[in-house]
């Protein structure tokens, strides 16, 4: 934890003490407030090399990349926390590469959808808005991240059937989302509680009811594949096992040492990607079929 980390932790803790309503009131501010980080390298490269489109709708503005075939079979990439259109452009280009119409979209409050402030409701209504203008087109989605919650919100919301879903990691509940998040700032818990009830003000539901698993099982999608390093330091492994065992249609691919950022750029990652869309995956493992759950454990 570096000093910045430690003056915020002192403050909510002090705050949280003496003025726990107020506390929960900053620290919720603080919560929808995405990082502002430089561009990694090849994100660079795909701001300066793509344009963009600026889609408005009712609650704003949002930004979409297409490229590839346009009379191939559309995936939508979605991004995660403090990331951008860009991070999944190299699987967007291989993707493309072999015939897909790809379209990456910058959520509210990451990259060109510029946002003093954003949160899951906010950045899934934008993909709603998106996936409701494809007019009954077919579509799989490839997300990474907070960037999978997003989807599957998203998917519930609307009510349209995605044909694959590749989760390149994934948080569970919202509770843990935010119970971490407790613990890292220092709030209290009588502050937590009242940071909870400003949470489900935004969800219109109970924290303890939103979850990854719980919004997949009201949604429609042919197969989910999860795939998620062991040795995730952003997001545990766990979380992709708790979101298998309470979901049907779904598989998950232990990873080693790929990194939670790291793996959208990794080879192996981009081939496994393809492999699922075009259906290869499960052969290209040694599984006779696209249910290989149980090996997937060892």
């Amino acid at each position: 934890m570096n000093l910045t980390h430690l003056s915020i932790r002192s403050y909510f803790k002090t705050l949280s003490a003496i003025a726990p309503k107020t506390a929960a009131s900053q620290a919720a501010k603080l919560f929808q407030r995405p990082q502002k980080r430089k561009l990694r390298a090849p994100e660079k490269l795909f701001y300066a090399e793509y344009k963009s489109t600026r889609i408005e709708y009712d609650e704003g503005s949002y930004y979409t990349f297409e490229w590839g075939s346009p009379e191939g079979e559309l995936v939508i990439l979605v991004h995660g926390w403090n990331s951008n259109a860009g991070s999944m452009a190299g699987i967007g280009h291989r993707l493309a590469r072999k015939g897909y119409r790809v379209m990456a979209i910058d959520l509210p409050g990451h990259g060109l959808s510029v946002s003093s402030t954003t949160n899951l409701v906010r950045m899934a209504s934008a993909l709603e808005h998106l996936l409701v203008s494809l007019n009954g087109q077919s579509f799989s989605i490839v997300s990474h991240s907070m960037g999978s919650a997003v989807s599957s919100y998203a998917l519930k919301n609307t009510g349209l059937a995605a044909t694959s879903l590749i989760f390149l990691t994934s948080p569970n509940t919202l509770t843990a989302i935010f119970e971490e998040y407790r613990d890292t700032i220092g709030l209290s818990q009588r502050a937590y509680l009242h940071l909870v009830k400003r949470v489900e003000a935004i969800l219109g539901e109970s924290l303890e009811d939103a979850s990854v698993p719980g919004f997949l099982n009201d949604s429609a999608y042919d197969r989910l594949l999860l795939i998620h390093d062991r040795t995730d330091r952003v997001i545990g492994f766990e979380k992709a096992v708790e979101i298998y065992d309470q979901t049907t249609r779904s598989r998950y691919l232990p990873l080693e040492q790929m990194g939670h950022y790291r793996m959208l750029w990794t080879e192996e990652v981009i081939d496994i990607v393809e492999d699922e869309m075009e259906g290869h995956l499960a052969p290209r493992y040694g599984f006779a079929s696209l249910d290989y759950r149980n090996k997937a454990r060892k």
